[in-house]
């Protein structure tokens, strides 16, 4: 690497910034399609809104009145259950209906719920060509919303909790005449708008906006009342000082119990002194943070809600049962509850043991019990009791007419539901400790039951709007359960938690659980056990994943040590790591170490037997460090036997197989036999698209091994187009600083070469060269042939020797580039096969 290549990093900005899109300059001036989007739950806006036309219209004048430079803030602040919600989405529709070009809705209930929103957002935002990782995700939607040119509407519902999350700032785009509405039950909010007229305080209801959400809530159809009636219904709204939830529960309890007016205050005036006799409220709703008037509010509200509850119970049959469904509802996040992960837990909890079966609340929505396989005819086939949708859905809806829920149907036929704020509040705080332990725990066994449902090939099989729910329910899962971390039982939960965070790239929170499950691993079994060491084995895979290679190799070796203690040093658990080791070694480019070790672990595999998985993953693991030192024909030998294996043992089709076939594929390659690499290659493609899909890492590792194959055959066209749709995976994924995308830079500087464009070759050298160095320093041999190889084309350049400048054209905002080792990783840490490229 010459000298001055630190220094000239400035200058080859704005050609490496090609790489990616949105970086070639800035977003601001990168219009989205003008095209409508409406990312707004209005399926949670009540059928029969009242009133609040006065807050609306202090709404459109505090935007109309705007002389904001940027975003124009607009705070609705109030008590929970004053209507802050309904009231922006009422906002919003009718946004909608005067043309506003795009309307989002943010859960902003924490920092995790938020950047969840917006990566939800960017899905929609994102246009053919542009690559976002999901640590760019909240800058990527802030910026394209700041250059939108047509008008758009934000909401944070939901921004509670300032304390433990205070950088709301960051989330909200700058942009001339864009309006945003926060809603807040916290005085602090108050702090986001410039103005005094957009910081809009929500209180009880007007006189007759109370009394007519009285009227609609308890006597549905009936328009005329006598004089009693309406004195009886005064009193009810101002003892509930026009509560817009606590009037809506009282009309639904009287219309459920079918009393008169009149005797609601009896009914009301009891359960609420049997409230504060028994149930004490917890701190964050005490005086020190709220007035007098505010706490007497929050009583009324939790008094409504218990009647609402006991209406519920007595209005079905098994009442007491399914009000324990509502308990265990609470224990998820507010929003987006879907019925089908109920479905998967009641389906995988009576075929294994740890899921808490049966579950007493679920026994209301499970029916008859039938064959789990109907294709099963024996007499002793296993049977299940069936999920009952209709019952969930009969439940629902006395829930609803409770105003306990809100649900939806999808077209699907699968519900969606979601608990207010107060009411999840109330159900909780109504609890005992004991139960309160008993539904976290469970919520989590719940989430579990639906991954291990879902996860087929290898790869978990939820697409990303089911992605981004799930990560709000194990965000609340995680809070509801720190007290107890160190609880066993959450033990398989948080390791099905941590794979699929880690799988969906989601690396910080991954590490967070992985760590928390070592520590109660550690707790409840000590250092020295098998399971505790596994988990290390997991922390350590992942600390590699994330390129923190001396942390990986240190834990790496402790788990080796544990394993040879505690396993011995010829158990398959402890040769399996040996293997992982190997692996570390060789990423840092330490081949002649990780082959000593690797060939250890083949050793000792072969001892257990020449036919079983493991030997297979470690022979595939030596064949890869083989190959990087130029072993050809011995990596041959080791990976034809690790393919000869699998075939035998798994059949030519299974996925295992086929990632063995492809690596067979590539030794051919790199002994110039490219017919027969192209028909491994090729063979193996076909069968992955149609049994994988095409974007599962193991057809992309084929698709790209045989991309590099076209370079070798000089059809440089074809590589190039095979690979420029691999590199937007690769980009998505990990960004264009990770050292897999920096390798395939490389990659493209290499065909650029082939293809004679030499300066811009050069350039893209010593960019990858920089970067690179930062990742794995310069003694690693990667580093060095890079750079070797750079000197050379500068020698020649310099020599004249090869023409100087031409043009870089043709590519079409894409480049070509390796990602076999990102897929190899990812196939060795989450999948357990090791792979070559």
């Amino acid at each position: 690497m010459t000298p001055n290549a630190q220094s000239r990093l400035e200058d080859i900005q704005t050609t490496y910034g090609n790489f990616s899109v949105h970086k070639n300059k800035p977003l601001s001036t990168l219009q989205p399609p003008m095209r409508n989007i409406y990312q707004v739950p209005f399926g949670q806006l009540v059928p029969n809104f009242v009133g609040r036309t006065d807050i609306l219209a202090k709404i459109e004048l505090a935007f109309n009145s705007s002389q904001d430079c940027g975003s124009h803030v607009v705070v609705l602040r109030g008590m929970g259950g004053q209507g802050k919600s309904q009231i922006a989405l009422e906002y919003c529709r009718r946004a909608k209906e005067e043309g506003m070009n795009a309307i989002f809705w943010i859960d902003a209930t924490s920092e995790v719920t938020v950047r969840t929103s917006f990566q939800n957002i960017a899905e929609k935002l994102v246009r053919n060509g542009e690559f976002v990782t999901d640590s760019e995700m909240v800058h990527y939607v802030v910026e394209k919303l700041r250059g939108w040119q047509a008008p758009w509407l934000m909401v944070f519902d939901n921004y509670d909790d300032l304390t433990g999350f205070n950088n709301v700032r960051e989330f909200l785009p700058e942009c001339n005449g864009r309006q945003i509405i926060v809603t807040s039950r916290h005085p602090s909010s108050e702090a986001l708008p410039h103005d005094a007229v957009s910081k809009i305080l929500i209180e009880g209801l007007a006189d007759d906006d109370a009394l007519d959400l009285f009227w609609r809530a308890s006597h549905a159809g009936k328009r005329n009342f006598d004089v009693d009636e309406i004195a009886e219904a005064k009193r009810v709204v101002h003892t509930l000082s026009s509560h817009p939830l606590a009037i809506t529960q009282a009309g639904s309890y009287v219309k459920q119990q079918n009393i008169r007016i009149g005797d609601f205050m009896d009914h009301y005036g009891s359960k609420r002194e049997n409230l504060l006799h028994d149930t004490p409220l917890p701190p964050h709703y005490g005086k020190e943070n709220h007035s007098e008037a505010e706490k007497e509010t929050y009583i009324n509200v939790f008094t409504t809600s218990e009647l609402s509850l006991c209406s519920f119970m007595e209005s079905m049959k098994d009442g007491r049962e399914k009000a324990h469904l509502l308990i265990l509802f609470a224990f998820f996040h507010l929003g987006n509850i879907s019925e089908d992960l109920f479905v998967s837990y009641c389906k995988q909890a009576q075929v294994s043991e740890g899921y808490s079966w049966p579950a007493q609340c679920l026994l209301p929505c499970l029916g008859e019990m039938r064959r789990a396989d109907p294709n099963q005819r024996e007499q002793n086939s296993r049977c299940q009791m069936q999920w009952d949708s209709g019952s969930l859905g009969r439940m629902l809806d006395k829930a609803m007419q409770s105003s306990l829920v809100q649900f939806r149907t999808q077209e699907d036929g699968i519900r969606q539901f979601s608990l207010h704020s107060l009411a999840r509040d109330w159900i909780r705080l109504r609890v005992s400790e004991l139960e309160t332990q008993y539904y976290s725990i469970l919520s989590g066994k719940i989430i579990m039951g639906y991954l291990v449902d879902n996860y087929h090939q290898r790869t978990f099989k939820i697409n990303k709007p089911k992605q981004y729910a799930l990560f709000t329910h194990i965000n609340e899962y995680l809070q509801n359960t720190a007290r107890y971390s160190d609880n066993i039982e959450l033990d398989n939960v948080d390791d099905w938690i941590g794979s699929f965070l880690v799988r969906c790239g989601r690396y910080k929170e991954g590490e967070f659980v992985r760590k928390r499950l070592l520590s109660s691993r550690q707790a409840n079994s000590g250092l020295q056990d098998a399971s505790t060491l596994q988990v290390m084995n997991h922390l350590a895979n992942l600390y590699d994943l994330q390129e923190r290679f001396e942390l990986a190799e240190d834990m790496c070796r402790r788990t080796l040590k544990g394993k040879q203690s505690v396993l011995g040093p010829r158990h398959q658990g402890t040769l399996r790591t040996m293997a992982d080791l190997a692996w570390i070694l060789y990423r840092k480019g330490e081949f002649m170490v990780a082959e000593k070790i690797a060939r250890g672990a083949v050793e000792g595999q072969d001892s257990l037997g020449k036919s079983r998985q493991n030997t297979f993953n470690c022979l595939d693991t030596l064949a890869q460090i083989l190959r990087a030192q130029g072993k050809h024909a011995e990596a041959m030998i080791y990976q034809q036997r690790s393919l000869i294996g699998r075939r035998k043992k798994l059949g030519d089709e299974h996925p295992a197989t086929l990632i063995a076939a492809i690596n067979v594929g590539s030794i051919f390659q790199d002994l110039g036999q490219f017919d027969c690499a192209e028909e491994y290659m090729a063979k193996t493609l076909v069968v992955q698209r149609r049994d994988l899909g095409k974007e599962h890492p193991d057809t992309l590792l084929c698709a790209n091994n045989l991309a590099l194959l076209y370079l070798d055959q000089g059809r440089l066209k074809l590589a190039e187009e095979s690979m420029e749709r691999l590199v937007e995976i690769n980009k998505r994924l990990l960004g264009p600083s990770h050292s897999f995308t920096l390798k395939s830079t490389a990659n493209l500087a290499r065909i650029l070469k082939s293809q004679r464009r030499f300066v811009d070759a050069l350039t893209i050298y010593e960019e990858v060269i920089v970067r690179l160095e930062k990742t794995l320093g310069s003694g690693h041999p990667y580093n060095i042939t890079l750079s070797e190889e750079f000197e050379a084309l500068r020698v020649e350049m310099e020599a004249g020797a090869v023409d100087k400048a031409l043009p870089l054209v043709g590519m079409r905002g894409g480049y070509l580039m390796k990602i076999t080792l990102f897929l190899v990783v990812l196939i060795l840490n989450f999948l357990g096969w090791y792979c070559c490229w």
